[in-house]
């Protein structure tokens, strides 16, 4: 396992294994991260040994945002850094940026969310997921207890609410403008 600074170069780990589990990855990270600090983002492979549970878990939990890395070498980020309604708790407006020089400059490419009542949260990348299925949060105070809903989007950053109620094993999600409201279909006219 190699762990190169994207920035410098710089290898900050290398550890030779004929193979490894999440058990080891884990180690390597925990190690570094103790050394040098928690990242921002974290690009990897998607070998089963850095996309396990376990991983994805440990990095949500120190907050480490995923880099989607596009099969053309596009950096994208889904992330809230827009000022929400909240603007001193975390999160904010959620908003889709890209990378083509490796991280170099990056372009606003997308406002997903806007006038939003609730903060939030940082977008979770789904492992292994439908190509739909691009990123995953969710919003609420920041402060105190409130409501909250999930969110997801696709690549184009087309934005999709969960329903907050189930009758049946299956429900369609409902489409977003951007200001958060529900898009009107011809069912719902």
């Amino acid at each position: 396992m190699t762990v190169i600074d994207e920035y410098t170069r710089e290898c900050l780990a290398l550890r030779a294994e004929r193979s490894m589990k999440s058990k080891e990855v884990l180690e390597v990270l925990d190690d570094l991260f103790i050394r040098r600090g928690i990242p921002e983002h974290v690009r990897s492979g998607n070998g089963p040994e850095v996309t396990a549970e376990v991983v994805r878990d440990w990095l949500d939990a120190l907050e480490v945002r995923p880099l989607y890395i596009e099969p053309d070498g596009t950096w994208r980020i889904i992330a809230p850094t827009d000022v929400g309604p909240q603007p001193w708790c975390t999160g904010g407006e959620m908003v889709m940026w890209a990378s083509s020089d490796e991280g170099r400059s990056w372009k606003k490419v997308k406002q997903l969310t806007s006038g939003s009542k609730r903060n939030h949260t940082y977008a979770r990348r789904p492992v292994n997921a439908h190509p739909g299925f691009y990123a995953i949060w969710a919003d609420g105070h920041g402060r105190e207890p409130s409501e909250s809903n999930l969110y997801f989007c696709d690549r184009a950053g087309n934005v999709f609410v969960l329903p907050r109620e189930m009758s049946g094993d299956s429900v369609q999600p409902r489409g977003l403008n951007m200001d958060g409201r529900v898009k009107q279909t011809a069912a719902s006219q």
